[in-house]
C-alpha cells in the first residue's frame, strides 16, 4: 500500500495467480461484527457473515464452483470492517492477514490491489468527514452524495426487490425533514429484512 493509507469503511482486495489451484485459506482482521465475502474470476466462492464477538476469522473456500483458469485468475474479498479500536487497540491490525493457494500443486499470488475510501488519509470530504465513505465504487464516485444525478436510475423499493445471489446493492432516497435551523438533532435508521436474510448495512 501506499503511504495514504485505507482506513475507513468497506475495502475490496484483488489477489491475482496463475494456475489452477483448488481453492484459498483466507485470514482476515476487522473488528468485532465485521464481515467479508469472496469471488473467484466473478463466481462467488464463499462468505464471512460476522458476529458480535468475532474480530477476526479464516476460512477455506473451495474453487470448485469456480472457473479457473491456467494463467489468469482474480480473487476479489470485499471486507466490511468496522473502523480502529479505541484507545490501546488503535493499532490492531484490519485487512488480509493470511491468505494461501491451496491445491495438490504449490500456486502463490503474483500481486494484492487494495481500493479503500477516496482519498484515504486525505480528508476529501471535509462537510461529512473521513468516515463518511468506504471503498465501493458507488461512495468512491459520490453516488452516495447529495448532489448525484440519480434521474437515470429504476424505481424501486428494498423490501419488495432483493438482490438474487451475493453482492452489493446500492439504494438512494430522498427523506423530507422538517427541523428548525440552528438545531444539532440526532436522526436514526430502522432497517428491516425478511427472515432467515443473510444481509449486511
Amino acid at each position: 500500500m501506499t503511504s495514504i493509507g485505507f482506513h475507513n469503511g468497506v475495502h475490496l482486495w484483488r489477489g491475482r495467480f496463475g494456475g489452477t489451484a483448488a481453492g484459498v485459506y483466507l485470514t482476515l482482521y476487522g473488528g468485532t461484527a465485521f464481515g467479508y465475502s469472496v469471488w473467484l474470476n466473478g463466481d462467488f466462492i464463499g462468505s464471512f457473515l460476522g458476529t458480535s464477538s468475532t474480530e477476526s476469522a479464516s476460512v477455506s473456500l473451495s474453487f470448485t464452483n469456480a472457473a479457473v483458469h491456467a494463467t489468469n485468475n482474480v480473487v476479489l474479498v470485499i471486507q466490511d470492517n468496522t473502523g480502529h479500536d479505541e484507545t490501546s487497540g488503535v493499532t490492531n491490525p484490519r485487512g488480509i492477514y493470511d491468505a494461501t493457494l491451496l491445491g495438490e500443486e504449490s500456486f502463490n499470488f503474483s500481486s494484492w490491489k487494495v481500493a479503500g475510501t477516496a482519498g484515504g488519509e486525505l480528508n476529501i470530504d471535509p462537510v461529512r468527514g473521513a468516515l463518511a465513505g468506504g471503498g465501493l465504487y458507488v461512495e468512491r464516485v459520490g453516488w452516495h452524495l447529495l448532489g448525484c444525478n440519480d434521474g437515470h436510475w429504476n424505481d424501486t423499493t428494498p423490501p419488495s426487490v432483493g438482490k438474487p445471489g451475493a453482492g452489493v446493492i446500492f439504494y438512494r432516497t430522498v427523506v423530507p425533514l422538517d427541523i428548525p435551523a440552528g438545531l444539532d438533532v440526532s436522526l436514526s435508521l430502522v432497517l428491516n429484512s425478511p427472515a432467515g436474510s443473510k444481509l449486511r448495512a
